[in-house]
């Protein structure tokens, strides 16, 4: 995900298209496997601004992980747009703008973690997973139990009583 700014760098207020499809490594996030199905196809512009350089631009891949309802593994497009600043080691003093050196720019580490920003908390096959029996175990998506499920928390249980009329 090298880019070389060289033939932009000296001018300021010129760009650059950027465009590249690049295959990553899998993630561990929150726990979670996220194998990623397709490459990661990046498209933008990095504009020089004198001392700094924006790369603005879209980011498209699919992956796949696990339902954090149902267990079941689902397959996810992730789509978002990312805005990234760049600067020179020399020219850096703040915390918020990417560091490159000499005439590349490297986008990957600025990708994976817009990529990483932009995962669901949940994840989450449907809106509409029932998810598992508490019960049973069961997918209810795929069979519908006649377990009678109760939806307390077992911490509080012992508050139950303090309902119960003689």
């Amino acid at each position: 995900m090298n880019i070389d700014i060289s033939g932009i760098a000296k001018l300021y207020g010129t760009f650059l298209d950027v465009h590249f499809s690049e295959e990553i490594e899998n993630l561990n996030y929150s726990e979670q496997k996220i194998e990623f199905t397709s490459p990661v196809n990046v498209s933008g512009i990095i504009t020089n601004l004198g001392q700094i350089f924006i790369f603005e631009g879209s980011v498209h891949t699919s992956f796949k992980t696990i339902c954090d309802r149902c267990l079941e593994e689902y397959q996810s497009d992730l789509d978002f747009n990312i805005s990234e600043k760049f600067a020179n080691e020399q020219q850096n003093n703040m915390d918020d703008i990417n560091v490159f050196h000499g005439d590349t720019i490297d986008l990957k580490d600025a990708i994976l973690s817009n990529i990483i920003l932009n995962l669901p908390l949940r994840f989450v096959c449907s809106e509409n997973c029932k998810g598992l029996c508490s019960v049973c175990g069961n997918n209810k998506n795929i069979k519908k139990c006649d377990c009678k499920e109760d939806n307390i928390d077992p911490r509080l249980e012992k508050l139950k009583s303090l309902f119960k009329i003689n």
